[in-house]
């Protein structure tokens, strides 16, 4: 099973966490204890459920989410969980919300490499959306250099899946380019 370190924001007294751990705790260390990572899996798929229900306590969301991805994102059974637990944190968790982004493209990122089909095609869709969602909010942050890199990794995978967004990307891509050339060149200026 997958060892999961307590967030580092959790302050002594905080209720989220103690209700976590009062309704979690016991059959969380029962799944950390075990060498399957098949229970981690089925508690992960729990505490996304969990978290769904926890809409009126974010901070309770944010400790079931973090802890359902660290223990779907190790397991192919759990990538589902992780996935939705990954989203769940972006759109709860704002304050990291680029850190919450990454999880979301790395679980996407092995889900769309494991499926085939139809489902790899609409696994790559949502993929390619975070991607630009990703680059959008870099540049939207000044984060040239980030968004660059970004929107081209969103161009390899456009290419790959054949998707029709190319040349949007591509405009990003160039839009982005010159607001970084132009922010370099106020700044030999100063």
């Amino acid at each position: 099973a997958f060892a999961l370190l307590a967030p580092a924001a959790i302050a002594l007294g905080d209720e989220a966490q103690e209700a976590f751990d009062s309704l979690y705790g016991a059959e969380l260390r029962r799944v950390q204890a075990s060498a399957s990572t098949a229970d981690d899996a089925v508690l992960a798929g729990k505490l996304v459920e969990a978290a769904k229900a926890a809409a009126q306590s974010p901070r309770l969301q944010i400790i079931l989410c973090e802890n359902a991805y660290a223990l779907g994102h190790m397991n192919a059974d759990g990538m589902d969980a992780a996935a939705t637990a990954a989203q769940m944190l972006v759109e709860v968790d704002t304050a990291k919300r680029a850190e919450r982004q990454e999880q979301l493209i790395a679980v996407q990122q092995r889900q769309y490499f494991r499926a085939r089909g139809d489902e790899r095609a609409a696994l790559g869709e949502s993929l390619l959306q975070t991607m630009i969602d990703m680059a959008d909010a870099r540049a939207a942050a000044g984060d040239y250099d980030g968004a660059i890199d970004m929107y081209r990794k969103a161009m390899s995978l456009a290419a790959m899946i054949k998707s029709d967004r190319r040349a949007a990307i591509s405009a990003k891509l160039e839009r982005v380019a010159e607001a970084q050339k132009l922010d370099r060149q106020v700044s030999l200026l100063r």
